[in-house]
């Protein structure tokens, strides 16, 4: 059995925007910054940074306690600024991809539902397809490519004390280490699954844009 007969385009359309969706839920639920410190006079301890606020674990001395904080204890709005404007990024593409998921469903692959969605829409539900999956994949790079200018903002930040500055302050993504400790930084789940969408929205749009414009409709 050839690949085709098993999942035509319209199927594969729907696969991928279905697993688009589950991509970017996993994306926006998930923490997208994390630091980590392994010091010799102190121990272990994390900073990660989740869309509701702060989370530290061990003795750190850049957050005084651990546990959930809100985004105040680091006495500037620009982190959680460029958090909430990359997830709303993500989140219009999470819209977007559950609404294409929907369309391709009931206006191109169920026969019971796809002439009467085609009849209304006028035979242009293949072009509404291609626009959301754009649309989609537009929204989604923004998101997670605004997101890389993150430590511009925590460099305003009280976390990024003036003997640091090159470290999570000035860099996306690197480690370093030294006498005192040893600390890694950079992009956790939820920023890796958005770009993973990204591929996926990718791979959706030539598949949509190679779905028959007029499939399922014939004019009266």
């Amino acid at each position: 059995m050839k690949l085709r007969d098993f999942c035509n385009r319209i199927c594969w359309a729907f696969f991928l925007s279905a697993l688009l969706v589950v991509l970017l839920i996993v994306s926006v639920a998930s923490p997208w910054y994390t630091i980590i410190f392994d010091a010799q006079s102190w121990g272990d301890g994390t900073i990660v940074f989740y869309w509701k606020g702060v989370h530290s674990s061990g003795k750190l001395l850049y957050l005084q306690e651990e546990g959930w904080q809100d985004w105040d204890i680091l006495h500037s709005d620009k982190p959680k600024d460029f958090y909430d404007a990359a997830g709303a990024l993500e989140i219009l593409a999470l819209i977007g991809a559950f609404v294409l998921a929907v369309l391709v469903l009931f206006g191109l692959w169920l026969p019971a539902t796809a002439p009467t969605v085609q009849h209304t829409l006028r035979g242009t539900t293949k072009w509404m397809a291609l626009a959301l999956a754009i649309e989609v994949l537009v929204l989604g790079i923004i998101g997670w490519a605004l997101f890389i200018g993150f430590p511009s903002a925590l460099s305003d930040s009280s976390i990024c004390a003036a003997t640091i500055h090159d470290y999570w302050c000035e860099d996306f993504i690197g480690s370093a280490d030294n006498s005192i400790l040893t600390v890694t930084w950079g992009p956790t789940i939820g920023w890796a699954f958005a770009v993973m969408a990204s591929a996926v929205a990718i791979a959706n749009v030539i598949v949509v844009a190679l779905i028959p414009s007029a499939h399922g409709y014939n004019r009266v």
